[in-house]
């Protein structure tokens, strides 16, 4: 399964809503480690960076998807679970840039 499969499964149930900004920890300034492995089907592109905290995660999604979800917020269901998951997670940039910056939970 490529990577991103499983999170536009949950996007898919979903319905647009306005983007609105989560909590997050200090995200680094340069996420630019290339991700290859990316589901064409949901992401146009991705990068990632390691620090002390886990993993960052920056990842866009394809035109396709924006179509279909053009805004997400947090606080709506069913967004608000598939987001709620996170260590960290930025959402600034989705709405003009399909953007999604995250810290995937090490816990879970």
């Amino acid at each position: 399964m490529k990577f991103g499969h499983e999170f536009y499964s949950n996007l898919g149930q979903t319905e647009p809503n306005q983007m609105e900004d989560a909590d997050m920890l200090e995200q680094p300034d340069e996420i630019d480690e290339q991700i290859d492995d990316l589901d064409d089907e949901v992401w146009d592109r991705g990068y990632k960076c390691q620090t002390a905290d886990g993993v960052w995660y920056e990842v866009f999604v394809n035109d396709t998807i924006k179509s279909i979800h053009p805004n997400i917020n947090t606080k709506n269901e069913p967004y608000d679970a598939i987001f709620s998951g996170y260590e960290g997670l930025m959402l600034d940039f989705y709405d003009d840039y399909g953007q999604i910056t995250f810290l995937p939970n090490h816990f879970l």
